[in-house]
């Protein structure tokens, strides 16, 4: 249900993330113009119990301040919104229950990662080890 353009992965290239309702995600890494669906691969298609959610925004943010774009998603309420690190290496981490927001989202809706910025900088303020 959403869209993020990013070069996820430093080799000059805009990747494309497709969040998808209820369905795995895409990410579809760019490799000189020919594209490649890795979601799976890169560890962003379910959350970190291995299960799609509705995914109803998604955005490359860099959460972490190290250079890289980081993957955000919202979600529907009983879900939790999935936050994944970029580990530099072409794969991410699922963090939303590490860094404190997997619990806090589980109440909300949310089709936009906008407002929730100021939840993550608290977060990056208060325990930016976990982030790192």
């Amino acid at each position: 249900m959403g869209v993020a353009i990013a070069d996820y992965d430093g080799n000059g290239f805009m990747d494309i993330l497709v969040g998808n309702d209820n369905e795995r995600n895409f990410l579809f890494r760019n490799d000189h113009g020919k594209f490649t669906e890795v979601g799976i691969e890169s560890a962003v298609a379910y959350n970190e119990d291995g299960i799609p959610v509705s995914s109803m925004g998604v955005d490359f943010r860099d959460l972490n301040d190290d250079g890289r774009p980081d993957v955000v998603i919202t979600a529907l309420g009983g879900e939790s919104f999935p936050l994944f690190i970029n580990s530099g290496n072409g794969y991410f981490t699922a963090s939303n229950y590490q860094v404190g927001i997997g619990f806090l989202t589980r109440r909300l809706s949310g089709w936009e990662w906008g407002r929730l910025t100021s939840t993550m900088t608290a977060i990056k303020t208060c325990s930016p080890q976990i982030l790192m």
